[in-house]
């Protein structure tokens, strides 16, 4: 049997313990952008939800602005009052539905 010298064994488990110890450094660094680019996302997701959100929440004002838009000219119109559509249409957009009354508009038939 072959004996090894003292020095040679040394050397292997030095450099086998730097290699384990890099891997370990490189693995670490990994799992660091690994988190770091799931957090990134998360951070995305959040933000355009919380658009996204903002914007359903600011569609579903205009609806009620609108429907009580419709409501009060409704109204005014059934007193016999004047309403300025000209001046309604500059502060408030309405839509129109051709062929659909008022009523049923502001009841959500209008697509």
């Amino acid at each position: 049997m072959k004996q090894i010298p003292p020095g040679l064994f040394s050397c292997r488990w030095e450099r086998g313990r730097a290699a384990g110890l890099e891997l370990a450094k490189m693995e670490d660094i990994s799992f660091a952008k690994i988190k770091q680019r799931q957090q990134a996302e998360i951070k995305e997701e959040l933000y355009h939800a919380d658009k996204q959100l903002t914007m359903v929440r600011r569609e579903a004002l205009r609806h009620l602005l609108r429907t009580e838009h419709l409501q009060y000219q409704l109204e005014l119109n059934h007193l016999g009052k004047s309403f300025s559509l000209e001046a309604a249409r500059r502060l408030l957009p309405l839509k129109t539905c051709p062929g659909i009354p008022a009523m049923k508009v502001m009841e959500g038939k209008c697509s």
